[in-house]
């Protein structure tokens, strides 16, 4: 019996969308990290997208201290005084773009998204800086309590 068109279809968009085998030193952190992405792609679209939004977030938590330290120590001019603010929200912008092309994709192409080691790559990073995010937090935090007594 043969297959459909469509049958076919299904069946390359699946095989596309599994993570290939790869030969090397590297190749058991790349099928880890293609395996992670992969898994993360089958989620529902709605908690890839907050989850993608809660990465970038934390990236631009992260960057925002530091690109006001080198602007207020090297650039500053009160004409320009905005500016910090727009690198930090065009870097969270990208973060973003790049966790979007890579997660989440358009209506429609979950089945057809390719699980990228780069995308794993991806989600370890944002959970490694959501990570240090809170510990800062929790660290200001504590550092406030003992100054104020």
């Amino acid at each position: 019996m043969t297959k459909t068109r469509r049958q076919r279809l299904a069946e390359a968009e699946a095989q596309a969308s599994e993570p290939q085998q790869r030969i090397g030193p590297f190749a058991s952190m790349s099928n880890a990290l293609a395996n992670l992405a992969s898994r993360f792609i089958q989620r529902p679209r709605l908690l890839r997208i907050i989850l993608v939004a809660l990465i970038a977030l934390s990236w631009v938590m992260l960057v925002f201290p530091l690109v006001d330290l080198v602007y207020f120590n090297y650039f500053f001019d009160v004409e320009t005084r905005a500016v910090p603010a727009y690198v930090t929200a065009g870097i969270g912008l990208l973060i973003y773009m790049l966790g979007w092309y890579w997660l989440v994709g358009t209506v429609g192409l979950r089945d057809r998204m390719r699980a990228r080691p780069v995308a794993g790559l991806y989600l370890l990073l944002g959970l490694l800086v959501f990570v240090v995010d809170v510990c800062l937090v929790i660290y200001g935090l504590v550092s406030q309590y003992y100054v104020a007594q």
